[in-house]
């Protein structure tokens, strides 16, 4: 461990302020005593204020022993008694008790009764917790005693040098021997009694985290952890599904798709795009979102630097290398942007080769026997790819590249493609030959004595945003700029007759003045060419297009009040709706579309769907057709229907369907427009 840190005497960060510890007791009595002392002969200016609670321990030397060092520490140390509450209880206790000791207190110190601290703890942890308010806690490493296989007694584990909250999301970072700005309790921000099986300091740093506070890690904070053979968080271990499967529940807000893609963006891109002629690398989750730009030099030693702790580092999954061209020509058509970077993230092999080609209908595959000539080229490699070649002694050999199209009305990429993959690769062999020169010159480590605890960072994509966001063994879809947004599905044929896409694109103008990005779902049975849909008419209104294959004839079907409602979403395209879903915030369906499927899906991640029956879409009887039969089934899973039309909101009530289920067109928009 290392000494003690040295600083002037006038550099007291705790000068002037009033802190407190908190001691739960509860069992092992023996060990409060250094923990009482560690705390009451802190090295600071600070009045330092340390409270007892007894959570109805029942040995009796626990009691004996804070009476008789309370008279070592006359007017610093305090004693509260109450009937057992568990740890959370106990804590609140004793955060209340010093709040209403203390009116101006500054923080306050957690500290178990097994564990202590150094007498340069709290200067310590005052000063990383600084005075960002946004900055609720001051965490540390944890450094283990007793039960530890260090050399010296000891052994320290990092859960964080870089505070994240997308790891925080994955697992707890913080542990509980913490300093917490008491603004965080004035927030109303105490531990959840309830949690009383284990996890309750991971659920208290989520409350705070939806509070708006993050934490900060305290370098050689002097935290001392006693190991013992059982704890509650053994317990928690034991219960661990069910006990994340309730945090989740809870912190909604924080696990809601849209926030994990967010962060994702924030803090963990999914891309790293090579420019290799601009010696640039654009980091982001997002074509459309800006991302971080890094100098050739500077991407490198992030290789290096994940490449020596893979576990704890964040890196792109997906590696893509092209030129400047070829990305200044790729956001010139971001219509279509985002549909290409999903399929490349869904596309398994290390290895790949894109081809963008011109076809009428828009569509990605593998090459078909019937590719005419196709586009410029970039090229992709997954993360376990670029380990391979890393991994690779002398010349490096690159495997073939597996060959993917992705097809638009105008190529996304226009040029030679042959001279695109020579160049690419080229650039790809020459970054992984810098970085293996980078390896080769000896990978910074730790102390044999300091290892890294918290989440593995890969898990948290892969266990975290696409377990949330995505379908099993799917990629999220890569949207997340935090704005209005709104999925609106639609079916070709309604596209094909003009007589129907007029109203249908007033009502997506209609939409677009109160949202901020929409992404249209068209429903095809057949490829057809996007002219023939109207595409110039309405293209302008929309974020993101997708086209999702429907079934023309479907057999599977179940029985609804005596009517067979058919499936006419393939699997694949179900999937792929309920992962559109999770990007939105809400679902338009313009008529019975097959996105009806989906709605349930959605509805689970508090995403609502609503049905647009426009006047052009009603038949002769009123909506109770085919079409009509379908919102019937599906009416658990539909928020509002919107229907101007008397006569229809007649017949389906008639039918069994709430008449409050019902909204009238103007209404809705206001809906729209209001959130």
């Amino acid at each position: 461990m290392k000494a003690e840190p040295q600083e002037p005497l006038f550099d007291d960060p705790t000068k002037g302020l009033v802190i407190g510890v908190v001691i739960p007791a509860f069992g092992h009595p023996q060990f409060l005593a250094e923990a009482v002392i560690s705390a009451c002969t802190q090295d600071c200016d600070a009045r330092v204020s340390v409270v007892v609670v007894d959570d109805g321990c029942k040995f009796t030397e626990t009691g004996q022993t804070v009476a008789n060092l309370m008279q070592r520490f006359p007017g610093m140390l305090h004693y509260v008694r109450q009937k057992n509450t568990r740890l959370p209880g106990a804590r609140n206790a004793g955060v209340r008790f010093l709040l209403g000791l203390e009116p101006e207190i500054d923080s306050i110190f957690f500290l178990d009764a097994d564990n202590r601290i150094e007498p340069y703890s709290l200067r310590q942890y005052r000063r990383t917790l600084g005075d960002e308010q946004t900055v609720g806690w001051a965490y540390p490493d944890i450094a283990f005693f007793g039960l530890s296989w260090g050399d010296e007694g000891f052994d320290v584990r990092e859960t964080a040098r870089e505070y994240s909250r997308l790891k925080h999301l994955c697992g707890n970072i913080s542990e509980a021997g913490s300093l917490v700005r008491a603004d965080m309790f004035r927030a109303g921000v105490f531990y959840d009694e309830t949690m009383i099986h284990g996890f309750e300091d991971w659920d208290f740093w989520l409350s705070a985290l939806e509070a708006g506070f993050v934490g900060k890690r305290v370098e050689q904070a002097g935290f001392l952890y006693r190991r013992r053979p059982e704890s509650m968080l053994a317990d928690s271990r034991r219960q661990e599904d069910e006990l994340i499967s309730r945090m989740r529940r809870k912190h909604l807000a924080l696990f809601a798709p849209r926030n994990l893609m967010a962060l994702g963006q924030e803090e963990a891109p999914s891309f790293a795009i090579v420019l290799h002629d601009a010696d640039q690398v654009v980091l982001t989750s997002d074509p459309l979102v800006a991302g971080k730009t890094l100098a050739m030099q500077g991407f490198e030693a992030a290789i290096a630097k994940w490449y020596a702790g893979r576990r704890e580092y964040f890196f792109p999954e997906n590696l893509i290398v092209m030129s400047e061209k070829q990305w200044l020509q790729l956001k010139a058509q971001p219509l279509f942007l985002r549909w290409f970077f999903w399929a490349m993230k869904e596309a398994e092999a290390p290895y790949q080769r894109w081809l963008l080609e011109a076809r009428s209908y828009p569509y990605h595959e593998g090459i078909s026997n019937e590719t005419p000539i196709v586009g410029n080229a970039v090229l992709k490699i997954k993360t376990e790819g670029l380990v391979s070649l890393l991994l690779q002694e002398g010349d490096i050999v690159v495997p073939e590249f597996s060959p993917f199209v992705f097809q638009t009305p105008d190529a996304l990429l226009h040029g030679h493609a042959k001279a695109a993959f020579d160049e690419a690769l080229s650039a790809l062999c020459s970054l992984v030959e810098a970085c293996k020169a980078r390896l080769s010159d000896g990978l910074k480590v730790r102390h044999a004595g300091r290892r890294y605890a918290g989440p593995d960072a890969s898990s948290c994509h892969s266990g975290l945003i696409d377990e949330i966001c995505a379908e099993e063994n799917r990629q999220a879809f890569p949207a997340t700029r935090p704005c209005r947004r709104l999925l609106v599905a639609v079916e070709q044929n309604t596209l094909r007759h003009s007589a129907k896409r007029a109203p249908f694109t007033s009502f997506l103008k209609r939409l677009s003045q109160s949202v901020d990005e929409i992404l249209l779902v068209v429903e095809r049975g057949r490829k057809r060419d996007l002219a023939a849909l109207g595409f110039a008419e309405w293209a302008h209104l929309v974020t993101d297009l997708v086209m999702l294959d429907r079934i023309e004839s479907s057999q599977e079907y179940r029985m609804y009040l005596s009517r067979r409602i058919y499936s006419l979403f393939t699997l694949k395209a179900k999937e792929d709706g309920a992962i559109l879903a999770r990007s939105v915030d809400k679902i338009v369906t313009y008529g019975a579309t097959a996105f009806l499927e989906v709605l349930g899906s959605a509805r689970q991640h508090g995403v609502k769907g609503y049905v647009y029956l426009d006047q052009s879409l009603i038949g002769r009887q009123a909506g109770l057709g085919e079409d009509g039969a379908k919102l019937l089934a599906f009416e658990h899973a539909e928020e509002k229907i919107v229907c101007d039309n008397t006569a229809t909101r007649t017949a389906f009530s008639a039918q069994g369907f709430p008449p409050g289920k019902f909204m009238e067109s103007e209404i809705f928009f206001d809906l729209i427009g209001a959130n």
